[in-house]
């Protein structure tokens, strides 16, 4: 048991902890987390109140009851015992991380698409570095790999200044 700033960790029966009243109520297909927790153990525990009440992680606790676990590692945090500071750190949770973007996504996935993925950014990025280029398509391709940060797909803008330029493309 260790602790940090109104936190302490320690395990706890599965069946003891108070799931109560959620924001998200699909937890969608719990498989893929359930065999990452499987192969590679648990990497961030649930957080419940001192009274046992799920504040975060209800999705991995699925996945954990799903694979029959018996006791579970927790973070027990102090500073969430009211409804409403409750309220605000499961908003929090599910609100406030950031998901990956194209470029980030692909770099994780070795092989195949993953390196297309990036062999066409890569090709965006030499198109609006290039002097050699049209001022135009080189606007382009830098607001095409903003787009792509914000989210877009990355094969409609290679598609669309690929078209527009003399540049080898990425094969």
């Amino acid at each position: 048991m260790s602790t940090h700033s109104g936190e302490i960790v320690l395990d706890r029966a599965v069946e003891s902890i108070i799931v109560g009243h959620r924001h998200r109520h699909d937890l969608g297909d719990l498989d893929a987390l359930a065999d990452s927790i499987a192969r590679k153990g648990l990497l961030q525990p649930p957080t419940i109140t001192p009274d046992g009440v799920l504040v975060c992680g209800a999705r991995r606790l699925a996945a954990i009851k799903q694979l029959g676990w018996r006791t579970v590692g927790v973070w027990v945090r102090s500073n969430v015992s009211t409804r409403l500071e409750h309220r605000l750190a499961e908003q929090d949770d599910n609100e406030l991380h950031k998901d990956l973007d194209p470029r980030e996504a692909a770099a994780m996935i070795p092989g195949g698409a993953s390196f297309m993925t990036l062999e066409k950014i890569g090709y965006l990025e030499k198109v609006a570095a290039d002097p050699d280029q049209p001022e135009q398509v080189r606007q382009d391709a830098a607001a095409a790999l903003v787009q792509i940060e914000a989210g877009a797909p990355v094969h409609p803008a290679y598609t669309r200044i690929r078209a527009a330029t003399s540049t080898p493309a990425a094969e």
